[in-house]
């Protein structure tokens, strides 16, 4: 995808005017689930104890996405990929014309 056209998609998702972070919702202590009124639930968000110190695994649709440590860069993250995702669906047609086929047979 050209600069101009990866511009001209991420101009058309709107960002957010507030925090990710607000749109978690602690369901039990330290078990965050990350949503939207679209898309429902984004990502699920757990508090770990590792053998590094507390860790926040970020889960998004049944596979996991990492482990950061912060509440507020596992939101941020999870936002970032939501957000390409929903990029990715403006790839093709129409928004890409395809070639045209070949007329030799």
């Amino acid at each position: 995808m050209s600069g101009l056209a990866r511009t001209l998609v991420a101009m058309s998702i709107p960002k957010p005017p507030f925090h990710v972070m607000l749109m978690t919702q602690e369901v039990e202590p330290g078990h965050w689930l990350l949503g939207d009124a679209n898309s429902g639930t984004i990502a699920d968000i757990e508090l770990r104890r590792t053998n590094v110190g507390p860790r926040y695994r970020i889960t998004m649709a049944g596979e996991v996405m990492g482990w950061t440590t912060s509440l507020k860069s596992a939101c941020e993250g999870a936002w970032a990929r939501h957000d390409r995702m929903r990029a990715s669906v403006y790839d093709g047609a129409p928004n890409r014309p395809l070639p045209r086929p070949s007329a030799v047979l």
